[in-house]
């Protein structure tokens, strides 16, 4: 689909520019959630005005590879990006240095990064989940949370990870309706 050997962290020259292909739903949903326009009467209105988003499609088929991110991360940095948002995350990093080395990158360049805190409901002041602000040693770093409906009793979803040192903020992270592919919307 990308055109790279995944078991090569060296091989950096692929990829394409079909930021859809399958199972786009998810940053697009995110998008729509950040930019969506606010004055057409349409579909839902973005939190912020005149923002311009560079789609990098990071996960190529559901498992986010530690190259990917880092070439995406340094690429975005690279085109201009001043905010990057990740809302991907995983257990396991065999080459979290790779990542490491391009959010240190992206800090040098003062870019922030706004990433998940993930939907394990894990402690993340316990658990490692990548990549991290504290596995990468960067501050330019905001770590979000989900909270639920106004109804429950708790800040954070039940399925949100948490952790009072490792999480910045919750956002609302439940029944939120946004754009995705194919010019429609949804509610995840």
């Amino acid at each position: 689909f990308v055109g790279d050997d995944p078991g090569d962290v060296y091989d950096t020259h692929y990829g394409n520019n079909d930021v859809v292909g399958p199972n786009a739903d998810h940053g697009t949903h995110v998008a729509g959630i950040i930019a969506a326009n606010r004055n057409n009467d349409a579909g839902i209105n973005g939190i912020a005005q005149r923002v311009l988003i560079m789609p990098i499609r990071v996960i190529p088929r559901g498992d986010e590879r530690d190259k990917d991110v880092a070439l995406a991360v340094r690429y975005a940095v690279d085109n201009g990006a001043q905010i990057i948002n990740m809302s991907f995350g995983k257990s396991y990093s065999p080459y979290r240095s790779l990542v490491g080395q391009a959010l240190k990158y992206a800090e040098s360049k003062n870019v922030l990064i706004v990433h998940s805190a993930g939907n394990s409901g894990a402690d993340l002041d316990q658990e490692e989940h990548y990549p991290s602000r504290r596995v990468a040693n960067v501050e330019s770093w905001i770590e979000v949370g989900a909270s639920g409906p106004l109804k429950d009793k708790d800040l954070v979803y039940s399925s949100s990870n948490y952790g009072r040192t490792s999480v910045d903020l919750f956002a609302p992270g439940v029944g939120i309706k946004s754009a995705i592919s194919g010019n429609k919307y949804a509610v995840y």
